[in-house]
């Protein structure tokens, strides 16, 4: 639940330059889901998906938290297991420089 809070945060900051989109890929049902989204205020878009396609996908063996970076062509460039501050002073200038933005 943290680092949903966290990218949420991160979310409300960069929402204009940056796409984010959580994905629920845990395995866990649409009412838990839903139940942490709505205790948590989370404006985030949200995307439910059964795990093996996304991970058989983008080649993923684990489990979550697992963030990916993709770019505008629906590449995979980079992927973090664990939880991240996404907010923190080294997050966003490498993002930006991963992305390519201002």
């Amino acid at each position: 639940k943290e680092d949903i809070a966290l990218l949420e945060k991160f979310y409300v900051g960069k929402k204009d330059q940056l796409a984010i989109l959580l994905i629920a890929i845990d395995g866990e049902r649409k009412r838990t889901v839903q139940k942490i989204i709505s205790e948590n205020k989370i404006t985030l878009p949200v995307l439910l998906l059964l795990k093996e396609k996304i991970m058989d996908h983008y080649g993923v063996r684990g489990w979550i938290p697992l963030t990916f970076l993709i770019d505008r062509e629906g590449m995979l460039v980079g992927k973090i297991v664990g939880q991240r501050d996404w907010c923190s002073a080294e997050a966003w200038p490498c993002l930006k420089e991963l992305f390519g933005l201002r």
